[in-house]
């Protein structure tokens, strides 16, 4: 989900909080924005349509976003987070590469940076904060299935991208960058 006239794909918790934050963001400037959010899961479009009700900014659409139902350059900005780490091999570069056609001016690409530190943090961060199973399974998980920002940025390159650019972010995030025009 992004300013101005944007595509999101598919990430549960950012179906509906992201598309919310950035329509905050406008309001508080008194810009316009129109958001377009999509997912596959028919339950976190029912989810994001609640959690949406109050603005009328955002779009919710079902659909794949390996296969983006869009022209070429229907967005200003595209934004994906934190999807790359639960595709499977050659998934993630034709995302990228569906990102890249249908972005106008810009994409913005959040996921995980893999690495020792990251892995060990996340482990003993959730040892303590969480008793849930699956939560202390899936963090490191998560965190071993992210990408060092060489990988992230080759992977954009093989995708179409022309000057993509990789920026460091707390709690091991990673933020993969390009204006197209």
């Amino acid at each position: 989900m992004a300013a101005g006239h944007a595509a999101g794909v598919p990430a549960t918790t950012s179906t509906s909080c992201i598309p919310r934050a950035i329509v905050r963001w406008a309001r508080r400037r008194g810009q316009p924005v129109e958001i377009t959010a999509l997912d596959r899961n028919p339950g976190t479009l029912t989810a994001a349509a609640r959690a949406c009700a109050d603005y009328a900014q955002i779009e919710l659409l079902r659909g794949n976003a390996l296969e983006l139902p869009f022209p070429p350059h229907s967005f200003d900005v595209v934004l994906a987070s934190q999807v790359l780490h639960h595709m499977e091999a050659g998934e993630p570069a034709r995302l990228l590469g569906e990102l890249r056609r249908v972005a106008r001016h810009g994409i913005l690409v959040h996921d995980l940076r893999r690495g020792a530190w990251p892995h060990a943090v996340t482990w003993a961060a959730l040892q303590l904060m969480s008793r849930n199973p699956i939560i202390r399974h899936d963090g490191p998980l998560s965190i071993r299935r992210g990408y060092t920002p060489a990988e992230l940025e080759a992977l954009a390159r093989s995708a179409g991208w022309k000057a993509p650019r990789v920026v460091r972010h707390a709690f091991f995030r990673l933020a993969l960058l390009e204006e197209t025009r």
